[in-house]
């Protein structure tokens, strides 16, 4: 079964009164007026990372709740409830060590949520192991040692019988759910025949690797979407470019190397019975996602209401010193370089505008409206994307999003350092560490590309949500500034 997906994810809604002067070749052809409809980049392939910490939590209640029966019947069978020989069989003392044990033995997490045989060889060790260690302490910490030795094997037992009944309807449960894979998985092919799975793109039709640009990339990353792994089958000779394209994806991706299917290389994976070569890992965890998304949602919800009379009164200025829209909208490029809109504070004259980004602001630009000055000195007008960070496009940390026909010495950003794709390993932020490093305003010569690109890269990675929160404690050194225009 193939999935059949319309891959125009970007449309364009175009303002038929825009007056734009043709592009220069070697930039891309966009239509004029662009606003990019983001409604229509969604995909059909998610993530399981939120299902598999979802079942890991419920297989840490599973063997809570067996333990706790365990006790409970241990203790009614033997009318131990008051007898002072079996005052070490109490919960505390029994489900705490079993937990660290059974965590340090990745008893809920991995293959064990889909295995039964593997759920419970591990629970049983955990269990065994917290088991030993009371009867070792029996001896010298209770006087009747043999009542309680008695209640401990009994105890073994009856957990044993639990822990096996409710790891097995777990892992039903969760196999169900989890479509009997730990990881969501997209194949694409590159103009070669299909392997058979269900998730199969052919995506020779719409990008070619060895010349991506920002339209193509973004909708190879709607075809993507959240899928937990890349598979790509290409061929040979168009590896290399691949392979620079997946890793500025920032995902596990990986390529099928039929030729290796006869012999086992050190570092490498299995697609069904195909050798794979792993040649991109993503770069934040699933609980490092998980911390960043949160610290947004709360920072930019809080800031939106306590900015809230600011923003109205900015507003109201911009209506009043120029006719036109409050906000600006501008495609920029995302997280695994997918389009978004980004919004802004409309600084110039409608008519002066430039949704592409093809003539970059200049100092004293004529096209900047007199509150527009203002707003750009005080980077007012970046408040806005307060909402995107709000909407999960951007980040309050990351790297800056850069319009598509941003240049540098008459060359496209993307042409002009083969790395700049890298840097969109997350979402981008309103501020990041080149910000801080005092990296903004204009690029007027290769090194200011140059430098940015290295700083974007060294914060992923070296991301810590702690760098996160010394990066904005320094911005605010540099939000006024000789280079804010």
């Amino acid at each position: 079964m193939f999935v059949s997906r319309k891959l125009g994810s970007i449309r364009l809604i175009h303002d038929p009164q825009g007056q734009i002067s043709p592009a220069p070749e070697s930039r891309v052809a966009i239509p004029p007026a662009p606003v990019l409809d983001v409604r229509a980049i969604d995909t059909e392939i998610g993530s399981k990372s939120h299902l598999r910490a979802a079942f890991s939590s419920l297989a840490i209640l599973s063997d809570c709740l067996s333990l706790a029966l365990s006790l409970a019947m241990t203790g009614y069978w033997h009318h131990a409830v008051l007898s002072g020989s079996v005052s070490l069989l109490t919960l505390p003392t029994i489900l705490p060590p079993y937990l660290v044990v059974a965590t340090s033995l990745r008893a809920f997490s991995g293959p064990v949520l889909l295995s039964w045989r593997t759920a419970i060889k591990r629970s049983l060790f955990a269990l065994s192991i917290c088991i030993g260690t009371l009867t070792i302490s029996a001896g010298f910490l209770v006087s009747d040692a043999r009542q309680l030795l008695l209640n401990l094997g009994i105890l073994l037992v009856t957990a044993a019988v639990l822990l096996a009944l409710f790891r097995g309807l777990h892992v039903r449960y969760a196999t169900r759910r989890l479509g009997g894979s730990l990881q969501s998985v997209v194949e694409l092919r590159d103009g070669v025949p299909p392997s058979g799975t269900q998730f199969s793109i052919d995506t020779s039709h719409f990008f070619d690797p060895r010349r991506p640009n920002p339209f193509s990339l973004s909708e190879l990353a709607a075809a993507i979407g959240r899928a937990d792994r890349i598979v790509l089958r290409c061929p040979a000779e168009r590896r290399s470019a691949w392979a620079q394209v997946l890793a500025a994806m920032h995902v596990q991706a990986e390529i099928v190397l039929p030729e290796f299917n006869g012999f086992a290389p050190l570092c490498g994976n299995f697609y069904g019975s195909e050798r794979t070569l792993i040649i991109a890992t993503g770069r934040l965890s699933f609980q490092g996602r998980a911390l960043k998304r949160l610290f947004d949602i709360v920072s930019s919800a809080g800031a939106l209401v306590l900015l809230a009379p600011l923003l109205f009164i900015v507003a109201i200025a911009i209506k009043i010193d120029s006719p036109g829209p409050v906000l600006f909208r501008q495609p920029r490029i995302g997280r695994q370089n997918k389009l978004f809109c980004m919004l802004k504070f409309r600084t110039m004259a409608t008519a002066s505008c430039d949704p592409t980004g093809i003539c970059s602001t200049a100092r004293n630009d004529p096209r900047i409206t007199r509150t527009g000055g203002f707003l750009r000195r005080t980077s007012i007008d970046e408040l806005p994307q307060l909402l995107n960070v709000l909407r999960g496009e951007m980040s309050i940390v990351g790297p800056r999003p850069h319009a598509i026909n941003s240049t540098v010495e008459d060359r496209l950003f993307w042409d002009a350092d083969r790395k700049y794709w890298m840097r969109h390993g997350c979402k981008p932020g309103l501020t990041g560490l080149a910000q801080v490093r005092g990296l903004r305003g204009a690029t007027d010569c290769m090194k200011d590309l140059v430098d940015r690109v290295e700083a974007d890269l060294s914060y992923l990675h070296s991301y810590s949500f702690w760098n996160d929160l010394v990066i904005i404690a320094l911005t605010l050194r540099v939000l006024v500034g000789k280079k804010a225009y």
